[in-house]
């Protein structure tokens, strides 16, 4: 399983759906699953920029795991904005050992931009969720968050490395493919 973590417009979807099209992973993002629920209540804490309940977004992440299993093949992951804490990532850790019976989380991948250039990114994608303020406080939260995880995983052993994420989409993608192929991480899928 890779992580992919960066604040928003950081290039996560892109670069997830890419890995996962081009080897065949399953690539689950935790923003497109609350979005397909298209719950009101969920829809104006997204708006707000104010996190979603653990037990919510835990719960969808997990069905989605669960789906994409098949009885004759492991499936191979990348989660896109999740774990978004700690206590997320204690979850999902404990989630997938009892599944698997083994470390699941094969490496983290922190996508790095300026504020200048999620800005652009932002402004070109337009959904209302992407208002100044709302941005301003995700971005706030999601470095403290993120250091949470970074320390989490740290801890657990699991490779963790940032990535320039300014660039165009395919420089990028081949910087994670890089990695992923330095770490081995390729060969353990």
């Amino acid at each position: 399983m890779i992580l992919l973590l960066g604040p928003t417009g950081s290039g996560k979807t892109v670069q997830g759906q890419m890995l996962a099209d081009r080897h065949g992973w399953v690539w689950i993002s935790a923003g497109n699953l609350l979005r397909e629920v298209n719950d009101p209540a969920i829809n104006q804490m997204m708006l707000k920029g104010i996190m979603i309940p653990h037990d919510t977004i835990n719960k969808l992440v997990f069905e989605r795991i669960a789906k994409s299993k098949t009885a004759s093949e492991e499936r191979k992951f990348i989660l896109d904005g999740y774990p978004r804490e700690a206590e997320q990532a204690a979850t999902l850790t404990k989630f997938e050992f009892d599944r698997t019976g083994r470390e699941p989380i094969d490496i983290v991948i922190d996508l790095r931009i300026t504020k200048e250039e999620i800005a652009k990114r932002l402004s070109l994608r337009g959904r209302a969720e992407d208002s100044p303020k709302v941005i301003a406080d995700r971005l706030k939260l999601h470095d403290k968050q993120t250091k949470e995880i970074k320390d989490y995983y740290s801890a657990l052993n699991v490779p963790i490395v940032t990535i320039d994420g300014v660039g165009t989409v395919g420089e990028v993608h081949d910087r994670i493919e890089k990695v992923l192929e330095d770490r081995q991480v390729l060969g353990a899928f």
